[in-house]
This record gives C-alpha cells, structure tokens and sequence, in this order.
C-alpha cells in the first residue's frame, strides 16, 4: 500500500516546513527562523511547526536569482 505526504495547506496555500525551505534556499534551518522572526520572510506557526507559504519561497528564489518583482 502507497501514501503520500500530503504539504501542508494553510487556508488554502500550500506551505512547506523550515527545513525544506532551508534545503531550497541553501542556507540553514535558523536563518530561516531568523527571517521569519525579523519580517524577512512570512511565515505561519502550526502547532509545534512553523511553516513558510510556498509563494515566499519563490519570491526568495527570484529575489536571489536578480528577477526580483
């Protein structure tokens, strides 16, 4: 029997977890964290986790790559 992993879905976007982010960003889990705390970077506390909508991370990715909106 095969499951998948569901992201996880805060009002309806898709969010995924610091880790994740840190692994597409490069950097680590607490700057991450970091960013969040400092306004850097929206995130969303879910419980124990604390989640980044899946658009900030794009928006990084395109900040980082020059093509900033």
């Amino acid at each position: 029997m095969e499951t998948t992993l569901e992201r996880p879905e805060v009002g309806h976007v898709t969010a995924l977890r610091v880790t994740e982010v840190a692994k597409i960003l490069g950097v680590s889990g607490q700057t991450v964290r970091n960013w969040g705390r400092e306004g850097k970077l929206r995130t969303t506390r879910l419980g124990k986790f604390i989640l980044v909508p899946q658009a900030e991370v794009e928006r990084l990715v395109r900040q980082v790559e020059g093509r900033d909106e």
